[in-house]
Formats: structure tokens, sequence, C-alpha cells
């Protein structure tokens, strides 16, 4: 079973173990990398595996962004951003990408009750986040990012539910 979990940034070091596969570092980055933002502005969350007999392990890890409007002001200054979205690779093709993304807007909403979407941006040539983001209700928004690292970006929002 997946699951979703704010992560303490003093816990940082349960994470350390998650590692993409190297093609997707221009991406997403490293988990290095996401532990060495300033906390003030980003929270971590994992992406939690939980087997038959009840052992819970991090295979996944991935940064809130409480000022995404800052950065990407195609956002309202309301909403938040998903961002370094990491899986490890010894996981990936298994579903896990996908069942953490349909957990995500119940997972958001109660953290940051002032948030309606959650934005992010995903490489034109990152087709399976482009095709994950999309089956978990992401919306392409129309509207292109072309400051990326790693070129051009499609920029896409999930509602958060409200109670």
């Amino acid at each position: 079973m997946i699951s979703l979990a704010p992560l303490d940034w003093s816990d940082g070091h349960t994470v350390a173990h998650i590692a993409p596969f190297p093609d997707q570092i221009p991406f997403a980055g490293t988990v290095e990398e996401i532990l060495k933002e300033p906390p003030e502005r980003f929270d971590l969350h994992q992406i939690l595996s939980t087997d038959a007999d009840g052992d819970t392990t991090p295979v996944g890890v991935f940064k809130i962004d409480r000022r995404y409007h800052t950065s990407f002001t195609f956002a309202p200054v309301t909403d938040i951003g998903l961002r370094a979205l990491i899986i490890d690779a010894r996981v990936q093709g298994q579903g896990v990408g996908t069942a953490a993304m349909h957990r995500l807007a119940p997972h958001l909403a109660p953290l940051y009750p002032g948030a309606n979407f959650v934005y992010l941006t995903v490489n034109f040539q990152n087709l399976t986040a482009l095709s994950v983001y999309t089956r978990a209700g992401f919306e392409n928004t129309g509207e292109v990012w072309l400051h990326g690292a790693a070129g051009p970006q499609a920029v896409m929002r999930l509602p958060l539910p409200r109670a």
C-alpha cells in the first residue's frame, strides 16, 4: 500500500537512500539537493510503501513550495507548488508514482487549507511524468514555462478538495 506523510526536516536522513534513475536527475534533482533547500519556504513529504507484514519504507520524496508564486508568476499567491518529486528507481514501474499522485490532493488539502490548487511544471520530454500527472487529475493549463533547466515545461495544476 502507498501512503503520503509529512517529513520533518530533522528526519531527512530517512529518505537519503532514495535515488532516481540517472536520466531523471535533470528533471527532479536528487534527495541531497532537496535537503539543502530552505525550510522556511519548503515542506518535505515522503511516499511510503507498506508491505503485507506492515513494514513501512520510504520509497519517494517531494517538496511543497509554499512560495511557489515568487518563482512562477502564473501561480496565484495562495496556491502551492509540487517540486522535485523523486521515486526511488528500485520501485519505479510498480505503480508507486501513480498511486502517490492519486493520494496527493486529499493529503495536501488539510495541510494547506488556504490553497485551491497545487501547481507544477513538467518537462515536455518527460512523457512518463506527464502521463502520471494527467491520470491523477492534474489539468494542463495550456501555459508553457520556458525557463526550465532541462527545456520547456508544461504548467499543470491539481484542484485541492474542500470540505
